[in-house]
C-alpha cells in the first residue's frame, strides 16, 4: 500500500462552543496530582510555584534534565513540565531520556521561548506531548496540562469512548487536506484504508508480541509510523517510534513493548472511533 511521511505541526484547537463539563479536559481541578518542574532559571522557578500553589497542586523542581532523571527514578509524577534550555542536560535529552530508558509515559509539556514550527517539531519528536511558549498565561498553561494528564488516567481513558462525540480529536486531517487540495474523495479513501488497516496492523504486533518475534513487531511498526504521522497523532508518534527501536535491541525488552504497545492500541481505537464519525 502507500505510504505517507510528511511532517507538518498543527496547534490543538478547542472548540469553544463545547461546554467545558462535556470535554474530556474537563477536570474540576487539579488537585491530587504531583507535578515535576525541570527548570533552571529562578525567577520562571518562582513563577510556576506561585501558580501551582495557588491551584494547591503537589509539585517538585529540578533544576536540569539531569536531576530530573534523577528524581523519576525514584519516585512517580503524573506531569512533567520541561525546560529546554538548561546547563548539564537539556530538555529534548532529559525527554528521550525519560522515554527511551527509563520508558515511562508521563506527560511532557515543553516550556519555551521558542515557538518556531521546527522547534515545536523537535519537541515532539524527542516524545513531548505539548510546548506552551513563555511567557504563558495561568489558564493556558492548567488547559494544555488538563489536556496532556487525560493520557495518564484509565478513568479518563475509558470515558473517552463514551464521550467520543465531545471530545477534542485526537488526529488532524489539515495536513490530507492541504495535500489532496481539499479533494473530499481522496480524503475519505485514505481516511478508509487507515480505518481498515489499523485493526490489522494491531493484531499483527499482538500476534508478534505472544510469540516475541521482533523483526515482525519491528517490521509492523515501521509500517504504521508513516499514517500515524500523517493523521498527527501525536500521542501516537514516540510510542509506535519506542516499539519499534525496543524491536531492534540486541536484547529487547518484552515489557516495555508490551506497555508502549497498550498504550498506543488505546489511542489508536479512540482514533478509529473518531474517523468513524467523520
Amino acid at each position: 500500500g502507500s505510504e505517507f511521511s510528511f511532517m507538518v505541526q498543527f496547534k490543538t484547537v478547542i472548540d469553544p462552543q463545547i461546554p467545558e463539563e462535556k470535554s474530556i479536559i474537563a477536570i474540576q481541578d487539579l488537585t491530587g496530582i504531583k507535578i515535576l518542574v525541570v527548570e533552571d532559571n529562578e525567577l520562571n522557578r518562582l513563577l510556576i510555584s506561585s501558580l501551582l500553589k495557588k491551584e494547591q497542586i503537589d509539585f517538585e523542581i529540578a533544576e536540569n534534565g539531569f536531576e530530573a532523571i534523577q528524581l523519576l527514578g525514584k519516585e512517580s509524577f503524573d506531569l512533567i513540565l520541561m525546560d529546554i534550555q538548561m546547563p548539564i542536560m537539556d530538555g529534548i535529552s532529559a525527554t528521550r531520556e525519560i522515554r527511551s530508558k527509563l520508558n515511562l509515559s508521563t506527560p511532557i509539556i515543553a516550556l519555551s521561548a521558542n515557538a518556531t514550527i521546527e522547534d515545536t517539531k523537535k519537541y515532539l519528536e524527542s516524545g513531548m506531548n505539548d510546548h506552551i511558549s513563555k511567557p504563558f498565561k495561568k489558564e493556558e498553561l492548567l488547559t494544555k496540562m488538563k489536556i496532556s494528564l487525560r493520557w495518564n488516567d484509565r478513568e479518563v481513558k475509558s470515558s473517552l469512548e463514551i464521550q467520543i462525540k465531545d471530545s477534542i480529536p485526537l488526529y488532524s486531517l489539515m495536513e490530507l487536506e492541504n495535500i489532496s487540495g481539499g479533494d473530499e474523495l481522496f480524503i475519505q479513501s485514505i481516511i478508509q484504508t487507515f480505518l481498515e488497516s489499523v485493526p490489522i496492523q494491531i493484531d499483527k504486533i499482538n500476534s508478534a508480541i505472544m510469540i516475541a518475534d521482533y523483526q515482525s513487531i519491528r517490521n509492523v511498526a515501521h509500517q504504521m509510523k508513516p499514517s500515524i504521522d500523517l493523521f498527527h497523532i501525536e500521542s501516537a508518534k514516540w510510542l509506535i517510534r519506542n516499539i519499534e527501536k525496543e524491536a531492534e535491541e540486541t536484547f529487547p525488552d518484552i515489557l516495555r513493548i508490551e506497555k508502549a504497545f497498550e498504550d498506543i492500541k488505546i489511542t489508536l481505537e479512540l482514533v478509529v472511533n473518531q474517523m468513524s464519525l467523520h
